[in-house]
């Protein structure tokens, strides 16, 4: 799931009653209705543009961008995607993705495609970082010890931090802190130097009540707006969502 830059829509997996596959429906919240994307059916990881206007995702080895104005078509733009882990779209138009040896970068604008190659290591959501120069990534390399590893890539220079912490889908918000998630569902945060790559400050944990899902993919996304969206997994029976910001939060 994706929440849009402002806050104020859910991109979701779901399937409408005449559907025959899972597909993006998108859900303003202060509404009950979501509308399906066009070209979506299949869809995995859908990850907003930076003005709300377009969302991309995954379908098979396709990364596919549809317009949600008027008249908006849904076209191609790579079919080198490698698998459902996760997309980021920057303010400068380029969409950080898994390819087939690692980390992918697309200009959205002429279509050229950048690769990041490495080499045995398994990679995953890779997540811009504010200023748009460097991704932080996890690595699934040594899954087998219960986590992930949490690295930096600058994109520039191709320059490497490979162990910031333990954990997965990490993100840098615009306060400046990484945030990630644990295996138990936890979702910690702490400052970062993003020059110098290297925490910079003693993490705290945020919630303790997130849905991680087979893959450990944490049920979590973060607006621009500074709201968060997150599954709840109090019970695997009675899965609720809920956003959260600074006033509190609310069950949606």
């Amino acid at each position: 799931m994706a929440l849009s830059p402002d806050g104020s829509r859910l991109a979701i997996l779901g399937r409408t009653p005449t559907a025959t596959a899972n597909q993006i429906l998108i859900r303003p919240l202060d509404a009950t209705a979501a509308e399906p994307v066009p070209g979506s059916e299949g869809a995995r990881d859908p990850v907003w543009s930076p003005r709300g206007d377009s969302l991309a995702f995954i379908v098979g080895n396709e990364l596919r961008v549809a317009s949600l104005l008027p008249g908006g078509r849904t076209s191609t733009l790579s079919t080198s995607a490698g698998g459902d882990f996760g997309m980021s779209w920057s303010e400068a138009g380029e969409i950080a993705f898994i390819g087939p040896t690692g980390i992918s970068v697309l200009s959205v604008a002429d279509g050229t495609e950048e690769q990041f190659d490495f080499g045995s290591k398994r990679v995953r959501w890779p997540h811009w970082v504010p200023g748009e120069r460097r991704l932080t990534f996890t690595d699934f390399t040594n899954w087998g010890s219960g986590s992930g590893v949490i690295g930096l890539l600058d994109v520039r220079s191709g320059e490497r931090i490979d162990s910031l912490t333990v954990g997965f889908n990490s993100r840098v918000t615009s306060s400046g802190h990484l945030l990630w998630a644990d295996k138990e569902g936890t979702l910690w945060a702490a400052p970062m130097d993003t020059d110098a790559g290297r925490l910079d400050g003693a993490p705290a944990a945020m919630l303790s009540d997130i849905l991680v899902a087979p893959g450990r993919e944490v049920r979590l996304t973060v607006a621009q707006s500074g709201d968060l969206a997150y599954v709840r997994a109090d019970a695997r029976t009675d899965l609720r969502l809920v956003v959260a910001n600074e006033i509190g939060r609310a069950h949606v």
